[in-house]
């Protein structure tokens, strides 16, 4: 989902609270509820098999880069150039912006 798996939302609270300030047509806690049952299946499934999402393996490799940081490990990069930024996803921009240390 552009939601729950964008920003690795990884529990029914987390999810249920969290604010779509630009949906038009807001989901009730009931249809979210339904969302969620399948969201946590399909994570199931995934852990079952060994696979993870293109989302969640972003998500990792730039919480890597931020134990590296924590232990005082320079960025690989100073800068990072991106072309077509727009077709960044969330987790593709956090990545980013750890390879050059979150500057």
């Amino acid at each position: 989902s552009d939601l729950v798996d964008a920003w690795q939302l990884d529990s029914w609270e987390v999810y249920r609270d969290v604010k779509r300030l630009g949906r038009k047509t807001r989901l009730s806690e009931a249809q979210r509820a339904v969302l969620w049952s399948i969201f946590a299946i399909m994570r199931e499934r995934l852990a079952k098999q060994g696979l993870i999402t293109y989302a969640a393996l972003f998500t990792q490799l730039a919480a890597a880069l931020a134990v590296r940081s924590a232990a005082g490990v320079a960025p690989p990069f100073d800068h990072v150039v991106v072309d077509e930024s727009q077709d960044v996803s969330v987790a593709q921009l956090r990545f980013l912006a750890a390879l050059a240390g979150n500057r």
